[in-house]
């Protein structure tokens, strides 16, 4: 649909995301969801503030097991993990 933010994974990030354990792998599948869904903590509000073309944002996910890097592009309302960083189990 027209409007809605879409989101993926960076072909080099992609690599460690599929050897995460399936639980890191959910996590930041629901992080996902959750920015490019209602957004609760306003993180696309806050890159488009700070930089309408792109900004890059570091979050916690996992329980603060993992970081994920993800470049948000506001003007065509798209998400990109570029990083991930997993020390947990």
């Amino acid at each position: 649909m027209a409007g809605e933010w879409t989101w993926d994974i960076d072909p080099l990030a992609r690599k460690v995301f599929l050897a995460l354990p399936d639980a890191a792998q959910e996590a930041l599948y629901a992080l996902m969801v959750e920015i490019t869904g209602d957004d609760p903590r306003g993180i696309r509000q806050m890159a488009a503030a700070i930089d309408p073309g792109g900004h890059m944002e570091r979050l916690p996910f996992g329980g603060g097991a993992g970081i994920v890097t993800i470049l948000i592009v506001v003007r065509g309302k798209h998400v990109q993990i570029v990083q991930i960083i997993w020390a947990g189990p």
